[in-house]
Parts: structure tokens; C-alpha cells; sequence
């Protein structure tokens, strides 16, 4: 419909019948932020108590032009099943998200996290997990060529790293959530003493490449978001 699927649902139950006539969703989007009056908070956050929804925020996607997906670009991550679905939650397993058809935002239960013992699941459904998997990409002759030399490349600069200076690494191939992360390097290059300890899916937050004995090595503490999607960062105390 061209608004956050999560709350298309209920968006529905706020349009009076009869009273505006929309021929697309972009006009749909201009309505829900211009007069529907959903945007706007009707009181205090305070007044709310940690009850109900203080603001929505509304988006709209244009199907072609500026803004629009890129559906011609390969896809790199497939889900099956999910064109359908309204609601996905985070359950803080990789590559695993938790689906409904229809999100509910009443309920007791559903504000609780509990969103199985939801009053309505007739109506949105029971929850569902579902597992994300990454297609495998072809590699060419020429893509590990040119790996190779990014790989020299970076080797050639981390030698030349000052301490103090801020460097950025690239994860392992498999992470899926964080692709590289930013640091302040606090030892310049040296000789790694030994491997590095093997990676833990349960316990490390992210996935490294793998450091081996007598390899060329820097250490950096690491640079930390304030916050998921935030530009701001702060130096944290992992090294």
C-alpha cells in the first residue's frame, strides 16, 4: 500500500468510508500525514503512561523514479512466504525474524512482548518464525583477482597505521549484520603471537576474519553507534 507494512493494517480502520477517494498509495501517504491527524500526538507523553501509541510515522515508497527499489539488482538475501505478512519482529536470533499476517497494538498481551497470547488472532494470526538465507553469489576469475589485490591493499595501509589514528576493518564474508566496523588503533602493526580464538556465534556479537599466528596484526578499540542506524558514535572499551 506504500506505508510501513506494520501499521497498514490498522491505517485501514482510520479511513472514514465514503469520504476521500484515493487512486494510489502516494495518495494514500499524503492523507495519513496531512489529515488524517495520526501523526500528531493528542497529548503528552507523560499522559500516556507507557500506554498505546504516542505518534506514527508514515513512508511512502515511490514504484519507480527517485526513491524507488532497484528491483533489477540481484537479490542477496531470500525469505519465501513474506509477501503476505504485515509484521516482523526481532527475536535476537541471526538470520531468524519472527512474522504475523496483521500486527495487533492493543491487546495487553501484545504490548507486553507477548504477542502469543495476543486477544486477536483471528485476526492477525499466529506467530511464525522464519529464517532469512543468503544466496550464494557466483564468483568469477576476475572477483578473486580483484580480492586479492584489495587484500594486499589493505595489509599495505594497516602497516602504515599510527596509533591514534582511526582505520576501518571489513568483517568476515558471513556476517550478515555488521559488514565492517570503525577503530582507534592503540598498537601499531606487529606479528600476531598466536591464532585468535575461534568464533562464537553465541557469545561475539560479531564475526571476524580469523587471525593466524605470524601474521601482521593491528589493535584498535573499537568505535560504538549510540544507538542501531545512528551516524554518531562514542569509543567504547572493546578491543
Amino acid at each position: 500500500m506504500g506505508v510501513t507494512p506494520t501499521k497498514s493494517a490498522n491505517l485501514c480502520r482510520y479511513v472514514p468510508p465514503r469520504s476521500y477517494q484515493m487512486k494510489d498509495s502516494e495518495a494514500l501517504y499524503k492523507w495519513a500525514v496531512e489529515k488524517s491527524g495520526l501523526a500528531t500526538p493528542v497529548g503528552e507523553l507523560e499522559q500516556k503512561h507507557g500506554r498505546g501509541i504516542f505518534r506514527r510515522f508514515f513512508y511512502w515508497i515511490p514504484s519507480k523514479g527517485v526513491g524507488a527499489v532497484d528491483r533489477l539488482r540481484l537479490r542477496k538475501y531470500k525469505c519465501d512466504g513474506t509477501a503476505r505478512l504485515h509484521e516482523f519482529a526481532d527475536i535476537g536470533v541471526p538470520g531468524t525474524v519472527s512474522s504475523r499476517r496483521a500486527s495487533c497494538h492493543m491487546c495487553k498481551a501484545c504490548w507486553a512482548s507477548n504477542r502469543r497470547a495476543c486477544e486477536n488472532l483471528e485476526y492477525t494470526g499466529i506467530p511464525t518464525e522464519l529464517t532469512i538465507t543468503r544466496e550464494a553469489l557466483p564468483v568469477t576469475s576476475l572477483s578473486r583477482v580483484t580480492r586479492s589485490a584489495l587484500d594486499a591493499e589493505s595489509i599495505t595501509r594497516g602497516q602504515g597505521a599510527a596509533v591514534g589514528s582511526v582505520v576501518c576493518v571489513e568483517t568476515h564474508n558471513s556476517e550478515q549484520t555488521t559488514p565492517w566496523v570503525i577503530g582507534e588503533v592503540v598498537s601499531a602493526a606487529h606479528t600476531a603471537p598466536a591464532d585468535s580464538v575461534p568464533y562464537d556465534s553465541a557469545n561475539d556479537a560479531v564475526h571476524y576474519e580469523p587471525v593466524r599466528v605470524g601474521e601482521s596484526v593491528l589493535s584498535v578499540m573499537l568505535y560504538e553507534p549510540l544507538a542501531p542506524g545512528s551516524t554518531t558514535y562514542s569509543l567504547s572499551d572493546v578491543e
